[in-house]
């Protein structure tokens, strides 16, 4: 029985060593490097914001005439930016009753992102006016025609200079209408 009671006392120790051993093995680690370390991803770079200073214009005779300043802020990366000018009329369609109609400049610019000093942009343009007819059709009552002259386009303009974005002729008029764009980064 002393050789059992022994094997006893030894695994009991053992076991003792072994509760104290291994707690203090286990807080033993080597120091981090930075390549041990997870990467940690970088945080997306804030977008840019642009001032949109805009001219709208018309040209008669090669001349500038009616001269509209605006200006816009828009975020890089694509946001949309936009502005509205104008008179929502009112249209009978039956006895006392009306649809409104907008009419007047709508200016809407969007995606602007810059690279190597220039600026790309989308930019979507309408400008309404109301005219009465010069001969009125007996059907229409002399109501007044909607001219609408309308344009989506992109463009790309080097940063803080001005430059034209849109250049749009009136069909039945010899006006031109334009819009110019200065963009600067803020």
């Amino acid at each position: 029985m002393k050789i059992s009671t022994m094997k006893k006392s030894l695994i009991s120790l053992a076991l003792c060593l072994l509760a104290f051993v291994l707690p203090a093995a286990a807080q033993e680690t080597k120091p981090e490097s930075k390549e041990d370390k997870p990467q940690a991803k970088a945080a997306p770079a804030p977008q840019p914001v642009y001032k949109l200073d805009l001219a709208v214009y018309e040209l008669q005779d090669g001349k500038r005439t009616n001269v509209r300043k605006y200006v816009m802020f828009i975020k890089g990366g694509g946001q949309t930016s936009s502005l509205k000018v104008g008179n929502r009329v009112p249209v009978a369609n039956g006895a006392n009753s009306f649809n409104y109609l907008d009419v007047g400049l709508s200016l809407r610019c969007r995606d602007a992102n810059e690279k190597d000093g220039m600026l790309t942009i989308n930019t979507d343009f309408e400008l309404g006016s109301l005219i009465v007819p010069e001969h009125p059709d007996p059907a229409t009552q002399g109501a007044p025609v909607v001219r609408q002259l309308r344009e989506d386009g992109y463009s790309q303009i080097p940063m803080g200079k001005p430059s034209v974005v849109i250049s749009i002729d009136d069909t039945n008029t010899t006006r031109t209408v334009q819009v110019e764009m200065t963009a600067t980064r803020l």
